[in-house]
């Protein structure tokens, strides 16, 4: 393509979410670079000529996610504030994330089911700064993951699989509680459960629904 024109920015967005939606239906393996530009309507040579190929474009939507991630937890991390408004500020920007990125989330848990190409650097590049930061207000390092104690990795994942797997259930909330998860106030709704459930517990939730029953 030696005449092609440079991609404006709303192009380029376009690609990478049609890319998104087509890696998380089908994962990097079953995706296709014809049905990602179908939808966005670009040609595949289009695709190429920019992200060079199909595996670097699923790279390319990864990073994106993780470096938002990043940024934003980071300037929370570095905020004058103690360590539970830490918390429910870097929940609360999580949860908007993976709301705004709606099928991101699907392919991450792809690719770590497949144990695929990029679990690795997902683990070594992102997840592991982020847990090791000095600035985290819950994980303070010594000498790497493995120094932390049990029960702040506990919360750290229980916090992940609270905010995660929501956005991957979208069809089966649908479905049974006919609501969309991805409307602002579902999002919303979902910071204050996750951020209640995080700083008063299960036990508490136990309690005010027996509270209700009784009342």
């Amino acid at each position: 393509m030696k005449n092609a024109k440079p991609l404006s920015l709303d192009t380029e967005t376009n690609i990478l979410i049609a890319a998104e939606k087509v890696f998380a239906d089908k994962g990097l393996g079953g995706a296709r670079v014809k049905e990602i530009a179908d939808l966005c309507q670009v040609t595949p040579a289009m695709i190429n000529y920019y992200f060079g190929s199909k595996e670097n474009l699923y790279r390319t939507v990864i990073e994106n996610f993780f470096q938002r991630a990043e940024r934003q937890t980071l300037s929370v991390m570095t905020e004058g504030i103690g360590p539970e408004e830490k918390l429910r500020k870097v929940v609360e920007a999580g949860i908007d994330l993976l709301g705004e990125k709606e099928h991101v989330a699907r392919i991450l848990i792809r690719e770590f089911v497949d144990c695929g190409r990029y679990t690795d650097l997902i683990v070594k590049r992102h997840l592991r700064d982020l847990f090791v930061s000095s600035a985290n207000p819950l994980i303070v390092p010594k000498a790497g993951v493995q120094s932390q104690s049990s029960g702040t990795m506990h919360l750290v994942f229980n916090l992940l699989g609270c905010m995660v797997f929501f956005f991957i259930c979208g069809p089966i909330v649908k479905e049974i509680w006919k609501k969309d998860i991805f409307t602002k106030k579902m999002i919303e709704e979902r910071k204050e459960e996750v951020i209640r459930f995080a700083f008063q517990g299960i036990g508490d939730w136990f309690m005010k629904q027996t509270d209700k029953q009784e009342s």
